[in-house]
Order: structure tokens, then sequence, then C-alpha cells
């Protein structure tokens, strides 16, 4: 999967993705997790240089990586690996998600390699990168050395809610929120991280979802009890001031 405003450097990514599976030294603090990430910029078709993020995820737990290590083979995608892997899967949600107006990474490519052992394959995601970017987890851990303003803190946990509760309405619910998935990038709110987003129809059981999940993540993070409480209530009043139950599974 490629944007067309990117055909020109397909071979440009295939060169990319050739760099060690399991390097530290591409790591960022943003668009992470268990990924790995590659930096480096492309050329559009209208010459207009981006800076660019590509994820890589290995798929099969630690098996699958003593079988990367030892049989690692040049071959891309075929017919054996299904379409419906997390890395198409996360491309198809971005590019539903921005074309209905949501703050979302612009994806550029989704590519799988595929290893000789049955099941197992890397996924690679191209994104466009975001400038100057911080997660809300930065911000949260700069209050405590420098004294960051509070109320962009819980300004950010409002709007990411309100991000969320959008999705929802749209059939997309994150499956992973938490504050490392929400980004700050020149004064606008974005998630990220969709590759285990569940799509089908919603209903208020997937608010109760996130709400669960955004306090686990403020619990194993953040350790003011009043911001703690503060961020709880500013991301459910986001999450459920526009929520609208989506009653048919989106087709993207």
């Amino acid at each position: 999967m490629l944007l067309k405003e990117y055909e020109s450097e397909i071979d440009t990514i295939l060169n990319l993705i050739e760099k060690p599976l399991y390097s530290e030294e591409a790591n960022d603090n943003n668009f992470t997790g268990r990924a790995k990430l590659i930096k480096s910029f492309l050329t559009t078709n209208e010459s207009i240089k981006k800076e660019i993020i590509i994820k890589t995820l290995t798929h099969g737990g630690l098996l699958a990586k003593s079988v990367f290590l030892k049989f690692y083979k040049n071959k891309f995608f075929s017919i054996s690996i299904p379409k419906h892997t997390r890395v198409f899967n996360e491309f198809k949600v971005l590019i539903f998600l921005r074309s209905k107006g949501i703050n979302v990474p612009k994806p550029v490519s989704a590519i799988v390699k595929a290893c000789n052992m049955p099941f197992y394959y890397s996924g690679y995601l191209c994104l466009e990168n975001l400038n100057n970017a911080s997660t809300l987890l930065d911000l949260v851990n700069q209050l405590e050395v420098n004294n960051t303003a509070k109320s962009v803190i819980l300004d950010l946990c409002f709007r990411s809610g309100e991000l969320a509760s959008s999705c929802l309405s749209l059939g997309i619910r994150h499956h992973d929120l938490h504050l490392g998935n929400v980004l700050t990038s020149h004064g606008s709110c974005y998630l990220i991280d969709f590759d285990k987003a569940k799509v089908s129809s919603t209903s208020e059981e997937d608010l109760d979802f996130l709400i669960d999940r955004w306090n686990k993540s403020l619990i194993k993070r953040v350790h003011n009890e009043d911001l703690k409480k503060e961020m709880q209530i500013s991301f459910e009043a986001g999450l459920r001031k526009n929520f609208i139950a989506c009653e048919e599974r989106p087709l993207i």
C-alpha cells in the first residue's frame, strides 16, 4: 500500500526498511511502543521534501525474532500473508480517519515482509513525521521538572478525549490509548498508534473501555494524585461531550 503522491519514492522506502529489524539506533520518543523507528526524508511527486518515520513491528513473539535473525529473506508481501495484518489495518484506519478530518498522522506506505516460516512476518508503516511533537507523557514528566503549565496538560486530556470520541462515532476504537499515544504538534492534538484499532459498531461500552485504559495509564505514569484526578476528569469530559454511537461497521 502506497500513497500515490509518493510513488516515485518506493525504491527509497524499500531500501530504508533493509535496516536491521532489531537495531536500537533509530528509536525516538514519539511513535514508539514496542515498534522500532527509522527516520529519513522523502520527496513527493510535486518535489516537496517531507520528513518521514517508518515504524517496524515483528509479529510472532520471541520465536519470530529468532526466525528473522536466522532466516531473514528479501521477500516482500506475497499471497501467503493475509491483507488484514496490523500494519495494513493501521494504514487503512489512518486514511479513513484523515478523510473525516480527525487529527492522526498521515500514512505514506504499508509494507509487509515475509519470512520463510509460516505465520511470521514484519510490518513497516511509513508516516509523515509530526514536527516538534511532544507526547502527553513528555509534558507530564516536564511538569515535575520545570513546571510546564498544568492547563496545557489538562487541555490535551480534554482534546484527546474528544478525538477518541470522534473515532468511536466513526466506528473506530483505539485499543491502546495512553499518555504516550497522545501527541501535540504546533498547538494541535493528535492520536497515534492505531495498529490494534477495533473497526466495528460502537456503544457506551466502548467509552467505558477507553476510560479504563486511560485511567490505567494515569495510575502507572502520573504520581501526583491531584493531577491524576484532574486528568481523569478532563479526558472523560472530552470523551463524553459529543459522543454518538456508530450503529454499523464502517467500510474502510
